[in-house]
């Protein structure tokens, strides 16, 4: 019964996989494979680098956005789906060499041929891989492949050397890329330098990924636009210099083109690829509730100065000292006491109109003239 279940369930499993084949496909066979970094806690990035040509990035991340499990999280569809293509001209025969990940491009050329399994060597610091493809033997046409990485670092520079040792090649072209994986949509942009950048459109972004090339091999060719057009594209060997918006399925291929290469002639070139994480300017609302300190000293200082002018102003009842003029006159009618000299006036009519202040002295001898 046992082996009948696992019977069962091991041809599920071939019916799984055929029945879901990914837009990517690897190599039927389980391909050789040399990793660098990988260490958690030591390596943001982990980089496979595959004999048939694929190549792999995961970057240290959660795993499921806002879970907080985190793990390698592939940047690459498929883990893998990352390669290169060749085309040269031989004479006039066109031929179109390519990696793995892009088996299922039918590729214009009189001659097409995938990548044969390259020759793998890790370097002895740890931090590179070399991959080897002898394209034709006849002609002595190798592609070589190295991959450096350096540990704690979200750099992936990578360099690639053609060379034909038994003819001339004229029409080169090379191109590397695939398909990015993001959580959701992906931005691309394109700075003056013709540096490529994209990123998911989640808010805000977690990932993003920044392709550039040496400065002394710019690219010839780029195209960031949707795997499906890319790929189309890609076949039809006119990738042209063209960036996209927004993509829900983005993909990226950078090429160099040249016209030609003397036997015994190496031709290198060079690009870099930046996972680091999209930079979040969060810290600017810090100092807005610092401000709002200001308006306390308003308060303070209005009351006190105010109340203190009200009480100096109660001294104005001090005009009381004026009515004292008024009782100094009141002296005159304590003169009147003496009623016998009522009778003088008739006898001194004259002086009524001299009725002014200066009449009161004059009646000052009236009384002197009483006691005769």
């Amino acid at each position: 019964m046992i082996r009948k279940l696992s019977w069962c369930l091991s041809v599920l499993l071939l019916l799984f996989l055929f029945a879901s084949l990914p837009d990517c496909p690897a190599a039927l066979d389980t391909p050789a494979c040399l990793t660098l970094g990988g260490q958690p806690g030591l390596d943001p990035l982990a980089v496979e680098i595959l004999d048939n040509g694929n190549m792999g990035v995961s970057v240290w991340d959660e795993i499921i956005p806002g879970t907080g499990r985190y793990g390698y999280v592939a940047r690459i569809f498929d883990q893998v789906c990352w390669s290169s293509v060749l085309h040269v001209t031989v004479g006039s025969q066109s031929r179109v060499y390519y990696g793995d990940a892009v088996q299922d491009c039918a590729f214009p050329g009189d001659t097409t041929a995938g990548f044969p399994a390259a020759t793998l060597s890790a370097a002895a610091d740890g931090i590179s891989v070399t991959a080897e493809w002898l394209l034709d033997a006849d002609l002595g046409l190798t592609l070589r492949q190295e991959i450096r990485y350096s540990p704690g670092s979200y750099l992936v520079h990578k360099q690639y050397q053609v060379l034909c040792t038994a003819t001339e090649l004229t029409d080169l072209i090379l191109i590397h890329g695939g398909d990015v994986t993001l959580h959701d949509e992906g931005l691309f942009s394109q700075a003056p330098d013709r540096t490529i950048r994209v990123t998911d459109r989640g808010l805000p972004p977690r990932r993003q990924v920044h392709y550039a090339a040496a400065s002394g091999t710019p690219w010839n060719l780029w195209l960031a636009d949707r795997r499906s057009n890319a790929w189309r594209r890609l076949e039809q060997n006119s990738l042209g210099q063209t960036v996209a918006g927004l993509v829900t399925d983005a993909a990226v291929l950078v090429g160099w083109q040249h016209a030609s290469l003397s036997a015994q002639t190496a031709w290198v070139l060079a690009t870099t690829e930046d996972y680091s994480p999209p930079a979040i300017p969060t810290p600017s609302p810090s100092p807005v509730p610092t401000v709002t300190p200001t308006p306390s000293p308003i308060p303070t200082s209005t009351p006190t100065p105010t109340p203190s002018p009200i009480p100096t102003a109660s001294p104005t009842p001090m005009p009381s000292p004026s009515p004292s003029p008024i009782p100094s006159s009141t002296p005159t009618p304590t003169s009147t006491p003496s009623p016998s000299p009522s009778p003088v006036p008739p006898a001194t009519p004259t002086p009524l109109p001299s009725a002014t202040p200066p009449a009161a002295p004059a009646a000052s001898p009236l009384p002197t003239v009483a006691p005769t």
